[in-house]
């Protein structure tokens, strides 16, 4: 700094406090590192910044609740039918891979609902159902098909041979 004559007075420097930076900084490197660790329920904290820095973490919670959200459905579903149980059709107004996801966990329903009443038929008696085979690599519906023709020939096996001894 120089008087009116242009003589040095002194020097004199400017001081930026980053603070607010550094804390939205860490605060986002905490909810990537959790999300990271498959903490999808974590959320950050955009009260605990500087309220220039708040709009942006907000927004980046609300990438994870978009994310989350529907992990947590299929997961859910698939759990569900891991365990045996053949829910609804899951819903939802899903976009893109998202829908992809729903599609498939909803094919995967609809096929095990078709497994479960080809299964039921059979325990009811009724041998003369057809498996149908999803793809040639359905090895699902392959062996249920292999279990069908060798119950029924195991059938036929019986009633010649019943028909044998009745005739003697």
């Amino acid at each position: 700094v120089k008087d009116a004559e242009g003589e040095l007075l002194g020097y004199s420097a400017q001081f930026q406090d980053d603070t607010p930076r550094i804390d939205y900084s860490r605060e986002v490197d905490r909810l990537i590192a959790e999300i990271r660790e498959g903490h999808l329920d974590y959320r950050a904290n955009p009260e605990a910044l500087d309220k220039k820095y708040r709009p942006m973490l907000e927004a980046l919670n609300e990438v994870v609740d978009l994310v989350a959200t529907p992990t947590r459905a299929a997961t859910d579903y698939i759990v569900a039918i891991a365990d045996g149980v053949i829910p609804d059709h899951l819903r939802g107004n899903w976009q893109g891979d998202f829908a992809h996801l729903a599609q498939g966990i909803n094919s995967l329903i609809d096929a095990c609902q078709v497994i479960a009443n080809t299964i039921e038929t059979i325990a009811q008696g009724d041998l003369r159902v057809d498996a149908q085979m999803r793809s040639e690599d359905d090895v699902l519906m392959g062996s249920m098909k292999r279990m069908i023709n060798d119950l029924n020939g195991a059938l036929w096996e019986v009633r010649e041979s019943a028909t044998d001894i009745s005739s003697n």
